[in-house]
């Protein structure tokens, strides 16, 4: 079973995609003004909520934390790591990772 934090940090990743769509699809159909002016810092809110999510989370493996940085597919990518390496049979979310985070745990020596 998937935690809450990854249910979100997922449905944030899909908010991400979706308002970019919705940015783009304005400026073929026709651009409105307020659409624009409305969802242009939702979408950006968004990024900036995934991007400081993965890079800030220390239960993620570094890969899945850069990856996070990418515009518009980054959290999806992060994601995507995330659940390869949960198959693999590390748990970067589970409790092997915020223990073994060992970067860390070289700098409390």
């Amino acid at each position: 079973m998937k935690s809450a934090p990854f249910i979100i940090f997922v449905a944030l990743a899909i908010g991400e995609i979706v308002t970019l769509g919705i940015l783009v699809e304005n400026l073929f159909i026709g651009h409105v003004e307020a659409i624009a002016q409305t969802i242009g810092p939702i979408h950006g809110g968004i990024y900036l909520v995934v991007a400081l999510t993965a890079l800030l989370s220390r239960r993620l493996p570094w890969s899945a934390r850069l990856l996070g940085l990418v515009p518009v597919v980054g959290g999806l990518l992060a994601v995507a790591r995330v659940d390869k390496a949960r198959r693999a049979g590390s748990t970067p979310l589970g409790t092997h990772a915020a223990a073994g985070d060992t970067e860390t745990q070289q700098l409390r020596k």
